[in-house]
C-alpha cells in the first residue's frame, strides 16, 4: 500500500490498466460553502480477477457548510444508506463512492442544501454503472427521504421518514412522525414509532415486523409474512398469504386479511369493530376485554374465538364442521359475534 496526497476530489492518480471497479470512501462536514482542504488518497491493489487486479481508492476531505438543515434527502442507486441523529451542530457524512473506471471517472456527488433540506446524490448514476453509500449524522428533528434501488437503508431518531428500498431490506426506529416504507420485496423491520398521522409499510414480498407502534398502522405483505407486537391505534394488515401475528393490539378498529395465511391476534383492549379473513387459513383470535362487534371468516380454516365476558348476540356457521359455542348468548345483545368456518372446526370459548 502508498499513501499518496492531493487536491480535494483529485482529477489525476494515474488510472492502472486493470479493470474492476474502485471504491472510495469519504466522509466530512456537509455545510454551505465548501472548503478546499488536503486529501489522503490510499491506493490498495487486491487479488487478481481475471480481468487484472482490482483497484481500491479511499479518500478522504472535510467539507463545511454552515446552513441549517431540517430534512435529508438521499439517493444512493443501489447502495446502503443510514441515517441516525447526534449531538452534532452540523451534518456528518460518510459516503462510499462505486464506480467503474471503464465507463469514465468516478460520478460527482452533491450535498446541497436549498430551503433547510440538504440533498445527498450522484445523478450521474441515474444512468451508469455506479453507486454511492451514504452514512449520515444530522441534528434531531430532522426528517428524511431515502431511495436506495436496492441498497439497505436504516433510520434512526428521526422526525419522520419517507424510505424507498426498491429490494433492499429496511430498518427504522425511534421515528417520532409519519414514517411511509416501500420494500419491494426486502424486510422491514420497525419499532418504536409514534405518528398520529399513520405508519404505512408495504414490503412487496418481504417479511414485516412491527413493534411499539403509537398511532394508525396500515400494513401490506404481497405474500410475506406480518407480524405486529405493541400497537396503539388502529390496524389495516393484508399479508397476501402470508401468515399475520398480532400481539398486545390496542386497536379501536382492526380489519386483517390473510388470502390463505394464519392469523392470530390477541388484542388487549375493547374493541369496537374486529374484522379477520384468512380465505382458507386457521385463524386464533383472543380478546382481554369484551369487543363491540368481532367477524372472523376462514373458508376451511379452523376459527378459534375466545372472548371475556358476554352476553353476546352469536352467529355461527360451521357448514358441517365441528361447532362448539361455551358464551353467554342473548339474541338482543348488544355486542356481536359472527363466525363462519366454512367447514373447519369453530370454537367460541370464553376468555
Amino acid at each position: 500500500m502508498r499513501t499518496l496526497t492531493a487536491p480535494d476530489r483529485p482529477t489525476a492518480v494515474g488510472r492502472p490498466s486493470a479493470r474492476g471497479r474502485w471504491i472510495w470512501a469519504v466522509s466530512g462536514l456537509v455545510t454551505v460553502a465548501a472548503l478546499s482542504v488536503p486529501v489522503v488518497l490510499l491506493i490498495t491493489r487486491g487479488a487478481d480477477n481475471g480481468n487484472g487486479q482490482s483497484v481500491s481508492a479511499q479518500p478522504s476531505r472535510t467539507v463545511t457548510v454552515a446552513a441549517a438543515v431540517t430534512s435529508v434527502s438521499v439517493a444512493s442507486y443501489g447502495s446502503p444508506i443510514q441515517v441516525t441523529t447526534g449531538p452534532v451542530r452540523h451534518v456528518t457524512v460518510s459516503e462510499t463512492i462505486d464506480y467503474s473506471p471503464a465507463n469514465g471517472p468516478a460520478p460527482a456527488v452533491t450535498d446541497q442544501v436549498s430551503g433547510g433540506r440538504l440533498t445527498l446524490a450522484a445523478p450521474a448514476c441515474a444512468t451508469s454503472d455506479c453507486s454511492v453509500g451514504f452514512s449520515v449524522t444530522v441534528p434531531s428533528s430532522v426528517t428524511v427521504t431515502a431511495d436506495s434501488n436496492g441498497g439497505a437503508i436504516n433510520v434512526a431518531d428521526a422526525a419522520g421518514a419517507s424510505l424507498d428500498s426498491g429490494g433492499g431490506n429496511v430498518q427504522a426506529s425511534n421515528i417520532n412522525g409519519p414514517l411511509s416504507i416501500s420494500a419491494n420485496g426486502g424486510g422491514i423491520t420497525v419499532s418504536h414509532v409514534t405518528s398520529p398521522t399513520g405508519t404505512n409499510l408495504d414490503s412487496g414480498g418481504g417479511p414485516i415486523s412491527a413493534t411499539g407502534i403509537n398511532g394508525p398502522l396500515s400494513v401490506t405483505g404481497e405474500g410475506g409474512s406480518i407480524a405486529v407486537n405493541g400497537l396503539t391505534g388502529t390496524l389495516q394488515a393484508d399479508t397476501g398469504g402470508g401468515p399475520f401475528s398480532g400481539i398486545s393490539v390496542a386497536a379501536g378498529k382492526v380489519s386483517v386479511s390473510t388470502d390463505g395465511g394464519s392469523a392470530g391476534l390477541t388484542l388487549s383492549t375493547a374493541s369496537a369493530y374486529v374484522f379477520v379473513g384468512t380465505g382458507g387459513g386457521p385463524a386464533a383470535l383472543t380478546f382481554d376485554r369484551a369487543p363491540t362487534t368481532v367477524t372472523l371468516n376462514t373458508d376451511g380454516g379452523s376459527a378459534n374465538l375466545n372472548v371475556p365476558g358476554g352476553p353476546y348476540s352469536v352467529t355461527a356457521s360451521s357448514d358441517g364442521g365441528s361447532q362448539t359455542v361455551d358464551v353467554l348468548t342473548a339474541p338482543g345483545a348488544h355486542r356481536s359475534l359472527a363466525v363462519s368456518s366454512g367447514g373447519g372446526p369453530l370454537d367460541i370459548a370464553p376468555r
